[in-house]
């Protein structure tokens, strides 16, 4: 889908903080900041772990995660642990 101005865009689009870190200069670090369409922003802090693993873009997402920050990849994985989809050893296994 093309728009014609970034202000449609915009309407479409928020920010995603991968560091977690929300407070003072933290909130602007432009590295941990990435753009993401509304829809699958809401998805992502609306849904269960186990709801995630259903859709077509959360896989999708871990991997650019394990890239871009591996701990916050860590952190997001161990919610399948918490969650009883993957044990401990699978955990420690895709976190090595």
């Amino acid at each position: 889908m093309r728009y014609e101005d970034n202000d449609t865009l915009m309407k479409y689009l928020t920010c995603h903080h991968l560091n977690q870190e929300r407070e003072n200069e933290r909130l602007f670090d432009e590295e941990m900041m990435v753009p993401v369409l509304d829809k699958y922003h809401m998805e992502y802090h609306n849904s269960s772990v186990a709801n995630l693993l259903k859709t077509s873009w959360y896989i999708g997402f871990l991997e650019r995660l394990k890239l871009k920050n591996y701990d916050v990849y860590k952190k997001e994985l161990y919610k399948q642990v918490k969650a009883g989809i993957i044990n401990l050893e699978e955990y420690e296994r895709k976190t090595i």
